[in-house]
């Protein structure tokens, strides 16, 4: 193909993945809708008009005339291509590729299939898990299993020897990520992690500085909405012009760049988890309101993975959200936030000890190890043992070594043999409190422990440039922006134009090594 001929033939793309672009920005919309206002008489007619949508987005995307612009800049020589595309075009290309084979691979009418199952059993979860009703709500997971097994075997085809059906699904939210290699990870973790949280929940009982109780006071809504935004856009510099904050069951980020939606829960009598919520989904909204804005509509736009989305939130959350320097910063504005609350609680305490709000008080907060039945409320000790289980259930349920029958039982050995939980009888915060599996998404949450082990890595790489102390002082202070600045550059703007394992190295100098989560668990939580 001629030079010319290859310039026309990304220019037919760049139009095509546009329009698919704005396609799935309004079911983007229409997901955010669903999960934080639409009132549940209107999921049905929601459920089509999703899977209509979403069917006319695979149309588009797998339409002949984008395969065959694909293989025509394919089969011309490396020399043209590179003369007459950018880096940033050719990394394009390569993402349009990887999405337009995984998007061939399904036919239309398994894409309509699969969305109207899914959006059915999201529905039926909301109602069921209220109820406790597993037995009713088991059909569900297995018609999203078996059509994820059926999935799995359309997208694997013509590559049976290369992955699993598991690594199959896996790749789509976590590219070149192998089985072996997450059992490598949390060999490492589940190896030690069940011994050090009965140490530390022994030593934390222990303590001198007791946990907080805010039981005797009220934190107002109305008042931890207002630090929620100030903490936002102050702090992190979350830009409210293209963004807001909402209330759902389950906290999240959805939206799209220039219209980020985060979402958090409140309760009255302890605000710490709703302001850290604002912290984690408020990471995600920075990665997405500063990925590369001349690319939005294109591939090379997308996030890398959801384990590098997952690495922002966790990076903002725990390395710095939970760090001893920003919880000076946060005593602060909570006392500012919160006044009558504030003032009950210095009056309340005993002698000696230090007010509920204070920095030390905050540490037993957010440094608290207290193993219990739910994922989004775990501590970050405890987390990855979660992810553990969910991950090995649902790799079995792939395989076909677990029948969704079994699941109950098998969950509740795991969180005994793990956390030390009974959760015997209990679906409603056993296996039916997560709304991956409704969503179809098998396979997602092994990301939300690569996160963790990504952010781990790029913050020893922040503090690394940046030095401890200049990183400690802008924590404190709440002037993130050199941190910032580092994330901008090495991660947000990137998108997608970098492998995950070239966007690590460019970023840390280094590949992928878990040798700094590990670190960073023993060193915090310590007996």
């Amino acid at each position: 193909m001629s030079r010319v001929g290859i310039r026309d033939a990304y220019k037919a793309l760049h139009a095509a993945f546009t329009a698919v672009s704005h396609i799935n920005h309004a079911v983007s919309m229409l997901e955010w809708d669903a999960m934080a206002m639409m009132p549940p008489g209107a999921a049905d007619a929601r459920g089509d008009a999703k899977a209509a949508l979403q069917t006319m987005s695979h149309e588009r995307l797998t339409d002949v005339k984008v395969g065959h612009h694909l293989s025509a800049i394919a089969a011309s020589s490396g020399e043209d291509v590179s003369t007459e595309l950018s880096f940033e075009e050719r990394a394009n290309v390569r993402e349009m590729r990887r999405t337009y084979d995984l998007a061939t691979k399904l036919t239309p009418e398994f894409v309509t299939r699969q969305s109207v199952t899914v959006s059915k059993a999201e529905q039926a979860w909301r109602s069921m898990r209220k109820a406790n009703d597993w037995a009713s709500f088991a059909p569900h997971v297995k018609a999203v299993v078996d059509l994820a097994r059926e999935e799995a075997e359309q997208l694997r085809a013509g590559r049976e020897s290369e992955l699993t059906l598991y690594e199959t699904l896996l790749d789509k939210y976590e590219p070149g990520l192998k089985e072996h290699d997450l059992d490598n990870l949390f060999a490492r973790l589940v190896g030690w992690i069940p011994a050090r949280i009965k140490e530390v929940t022994a030593s934390q009982a222990a303590s001198p500085v007791p946990l907080p109780d805010f039981t005797t006071v009220r934190f107002p809504i109305s008042q931890q909405a207002a630090l929620g935004q100030r903490m936002a856009g102050d702090v992190l510099k979350f830009d409210f012009n293209q963004g807001r904050i909402d209330v759902s069951a389950h906290p999240f980020c959805g939206g799209v760049p220039t219209d980020v939606r985060l979402t958090t829960r409140y309760d009255e009598r302890d605000f710490t988890q709703s302001l850290m919520g604002v912290v984690h989904e408020g990471g995600h909204g920075l990665y997405e309101q500063n990925r590369p804005r001349a690319w939005l509509t294109q591939p090379a736009s997308a996030p890398r993975s959801m384990g590098i989305h997952e690495s922002q939130s966790l990076l903002h959350e725990m390395y710095i959200g939970r760090s001893s320097p920003f919880l000076k910063l946060v005593s602060r504005m909570a006392i500012d936030s919160f006044p009558e609350a504030a003032a009950a609680l210095e009056a309340q305490k005993p002698p000696g000890r230090p007010s509920a709000l204070a920095p030390e008080s905050l540490r037993r907060v957010y440094h608290a190890v207290k193993p219990g039945k739910i994922r989004v409320d775990a501590d970050e000790l405890c987390y990855p043992l979660h992810v553990y289980l969910r991950y090995d259930i649902e790799r079995r349920l792939l395989s076909g070594t677990l029948d969704v029958a079994d699941i109950p039982a098998e969950w509740d050995r795991k969180m005994r043999e793990l956390l030390g939980v009974d959760t015997a009888g209990d679906f409603k915060d056993g296996p039916m409190q997560d709304i991956h599996w409704p969503l179809g998404l098998i396979g997602y949450f092994p990301t939300y422990t690569m996160g963790a082990a990504y952010a781990a890595q790029l913050f020893h790489a922040i503090r690394r440039d940046l030095g401890d102390a200049t990183v400690d002082a802008a924590m404190e202070a709440g002037e993130l922006g050199d941190i910032a600045t580092w994330l901008r550059e090495r991660v947000w703007s990137k998108g997608s134009m970098l492998s995950t394992a070239d966007l690590l190295k460019s970023a840390t100098g280094e590949g992928f090594n878990p040798a700094y989560y590990e670190a960073h668990l023993r060193t915090r939580y310590q007996p």
